[in-house]
């Protein structure tokens, strides 16, 4: 199997603890990826959060917007190592020259599950892709999916929040994926989940079941809609 797998975990991490992420290692060795297409990326003073080198709450804390100042540049660790062995080509600037797109995810649900089921499938209205200046323009890029976490969506409203404001685009804008992508030639795609009271009140992607049987597998309905849209993006469309 050619799949180049990376797993980080905080030690302080009591959401999803580093044995859990050991044995999300021994699955996929269990699936047959090879042991030099895995590793493991272990931050000691980490809590529940995605690292960045200075964006976000402190480290070692597990709370909105779960991206942490760790001074470890997550997203460089993970597209490097996807996009390796060749390192990643330094970003050009502090603000990404490309460009955010939102588009409707409504048409990419499979058939049998028309638009006005949004809300049961977990996926909220609209998505977000980065498309860098080269791409754009019509240089042969590549595709990186990057799925926020539970509590991370754009239209999530963290809980006692003064404001009442949603998280919006701070995961899309600052997880640290679009820093790299413009001089590395890479499009991200930010699929976005939704909060569905009483089934899915943190808007997680589905991992434990809320869209149905299928959650897991091809049949999904979360599964199919992410992919037809990689689909479209393969195909030569920007959105």
């Amino acid at each position: 199997m050619r799949q180049r797998i990376v797993t980080i975990s905080g030690a302080k991490d009591a959401t999803v603890p580093a044995p859990i992420v050991a044995q999300l290692q021994a699955f996929y060795a269990a699936l047959g990826v090879p042991a030099q297409n895995m590793t493991q990326i272990g931050i000691a003073d980490a809590g529940h959060t995605m690292p960045t080198i200075d964006y976000g709450v402190a480290c070692a804390k597990s709370e909105s917007p779960f991206i942490g100042k760790c001074d470890v540049d997550g997203a460089k660790q993970i597209l490097g190592w996807i996009y390796g062995p060749a390192p990643l080509a330094p970003p050009a600037a502090a603000t990404p020259p490309g460009r955010f797109i939102r588009f409707d995810q409504s048409r990419y649900l499979p058939a049998s599950q028309p638009a006005s089921f949004l809300r049961r499938t977990g996926m909220d209205a609209t998505g977000w892709l980065y498309v860098p200046s080269a791409c754009n323009a019509g240089a042969l890029c590549r595709l990186h999916v990057a799925l926020h976490g539970c509590r991370q969506g754009q239209a999530y409203v963290p809980l006692g929040s003064p404001t009442g404001l949603s998280y919006g685009t701070t995961f899309v804008r600052h997880a640290g994926y679009t820093q790299w992508a413009d001089n590395n030639r890479i499009v991200v795609l930010y699929p976005q989940a939704v909060s569905i009271p009483i089934t899915n009140p943190n808007g997680c992607w589905d991992w434990w079941g809320y869209t149905g049987r299928h959650f897991a597998d091809q049949q999904g309905v979360q599964m199919r809609a992410i992919r037809n849209m990689i689909e479209r993006l393969t195909s030569g469309a920007s959105h």
